[in-house]
Order: C-alpha cells, then structure tokens, then sequence
C-alpha cells in the first residue's frame, strides 16, 4: 500500500532521536517518487520564499498538480485567493513543507517558469530539489487505531450535508479517517470543516475543527482516506486527548515490553 512504501522510505537509516533531521532522498527517481505521491495523495504544502528581492515573504499554501520526472520538474498552484504570481521571478527559491505522520518534509526549489497546469489555469513550475528532509517531531506519538472496533468520526463542512467516517490512527495534533466511497462533498485541500466529532474508547467526546490536509480515493476498492489538522480546540478538550493519548501510549510499551521479554 502506498502508506507502508512511505512508512518504508522514511525508516531507512531511522534513528529515534527527537527532532532528528535527515536529508533521506537526494536521487532523482526516489524524489520523484515522493512528489508524485504528495500530488496523488492531494497534500498541502507550505511554500514560502527565500530569495531577498521582497521584503516580505508571506506562507503560501500550494498542491503539486504535476511531476515530470523526464525534465526534473515538479508544477504547483496556489490554493488560497492571495495574488502571489507577480511577486516571484525566475530563479526565485521556495521553501516547501509539507507535514505527514508527526514528522515534517522539508525542501528547497528553484522557480523555472509560469505556464499552464494541467487541469488548472495557472501554475508555477520548480527545478527538482537537491533532497527532502524529515524532521521528527519531539515527543510525537500517533496511535494506530484497530478497524475491528472501529470509532465514528462525524465531519459537518458548514457548506453541505455532513459525513462520517472511522479513525485509522490518531495524535494530538490529528488524525486520519477512512470513509467508503466518496464523501458528499468537493475535496479542497487546505478546507476548513467546522466540526470534527468522536468519542474516545474511555467515553470521552472530542469535538474541534478541523483542516483538510491531505486525501485520497482509490476508485477499484471505493475507499478513501482524509488526513485531517486539529484547530481551534479549546484546552480542555486538548488535557482530554494528550491523556488518553498517554494513556495507550503507555498501554503499548507494557505490551512491547512482554513480548520482548517472551
């Protein structure tokens, strides 16, 4: 599946040092790769700009819409209604970010040239980058969580009928659902939903909003999965989480530790 070859790439030479960072893919096929994967899985990135010709560089959220391995050049649009075209020039370099499974992906790339995208009307075009970077998040912990009991997340959008789906794994920053068939609702990378709403296994109600980072659909098994940011959760719904969070996280290590022991 594609998420175990990502969980595969990323676990070569991996190292459980906090906020170790490592620049893990430099050859162009394995680059490719791994944006092609960022495009099918509809990710939003983080592009900002390094070059010093503006005084300001503001964050601009972008979605790769195609990666041309041949010529080693990756094209993006914008997702947000900021006017950024006329204040990038040729040779400029972005910095993109991209977050996935508690770590984030770090790269750098050079802007090539403005032109047509394909299925969008405007997109910028990038050199491909020397590396990608991984920086683990300190103290991160994702919990895995089983479909044989599975817990029913509720999503409302606030601009149509609301949908549902289970929770595949979890943290405290967010989570990742999967729905069968496709969701009521136009997919927009960077959305904000109004509500995200489940119950923990220790009877706990979690509602937040939430954003829209990352999905997929897989037309032959009719199953996708959204990749979701936490926002606005108010702090006590936060103690709430990181203690249950805690809670399995210490669950696991007794377990583990057993089996070693066995």
């Amino acid at each position: 599946m594609i998420w175990k070859r990502l969980e595969n790439l990323f676990n070569q030479g991996h190292s459980d040092e906090p906020e170790s960072a490592k620049n893990l893919l430099h050859s162009p096929a394995a680059i490719s790769d791994l944006l092609s994967q960022y495009q099918s899985q509809n990710h939003l990135l983080t592009a900002s700009q390094l070059s010093n010709h503006n005084s300001s560089s503001p964050e601009n959220p972008v979605m790769i819409v195609e990666v041309d391995s041949g010529k080693r050049r990756f094209c993006c649009v914008s997702t947000s209604d900021q006017k950024t075209d006329n204040l990038m020039q040729l040779e400029d370099v972005l910095e993109f970010t991209v977050s996935m499974d508690e770590a984030q992906h770090r790269f750098k790339a050079d802007l090539l040239a403005s032109g047509s995208a394909t299925a969008n009307p405007i997109g910028h075009w990038f050199r491909f980058p020397q590396g990608i970077e991984q920086i683990q998040n300190r103290g991160a912990f994702r919990l895995k969580l089983s479909q044989a009991h599975p817990i029913e997340v509720t999503i409302t959008t606030g601009t149509g009928p609301s949908f549902s789906g289970t929770l595949v794994d979890l943290s405290s920053t967010g989570m990742r659902i999967r729905h069968q068939g496709q969701p009521t609702i136009t997919m927009g990378c960077g959305e904000t939903f109004e509500s995200c709403s489940w119950i923990l296994e220790d009877g706990n109600r979690i509602h937040c909003q939430g954003q829209l980072i990352h999905w997929s659909y897989d037309d032959e098994s009719g199953v996708g999965f959204l990749g979701i940011k936490f926002r606005a959760m108010n702090a006590a719904m936060q103690r709430i989480l990181n203690r249950y969070l805690a809670q399995q996280q210490r669950k696991k290590r007794r377990i583990s530790k057993r089996h070693s022991g066995a």
